[in-house]
């Protein structure tokens, strides 16, 4: 014996399951309901913002940051002869580091 239903019980089962649908949707354009509303779609990725607008001003703050940051660099290595910030010697970046990490 087999427990699984056949081609015909399948059939069966979806032309009812459709006409119940068309029946739902008959009866509530008749009450003036109007359709189902369709479930939202669940989007493929995770994002932190809540909304378009708060990642772009997130993004907008974020090239304000390296604009600034670069223009620094850029005013700070203006005097060197090869365009490279200016190197401290190793005692002054060993204490730098030890004081910032």
């Amino acid at each position: 014996m087999r427990d699984r239903a056949g081609s015909e019980t399948i059939r069966e089962k979806r032309k009812a399951k459709r006409a119940a649908k068309i029946a739902l949707r008959e009866a509530r354009k008749a009450a003036g309901l109007g359709a189902l509303a369709a479930a939202p779609s669940i989007p493929n990725h995770t994002c932190r913002y809540r909304s378009p607008e708060e990642e772009m001003a997130a993004r907008e703050e974020a090239l304000t940051e390296q604009t600034r940051v670069m223009r620094f660099a850029r005013r700070s290595s203006a005097g060197t002869s090869s365009g490279t910030a200016i190197r401290l010697p190793l005692t002054a970046r060993r204490s730098w580091f030890a004081a910032n990490c």
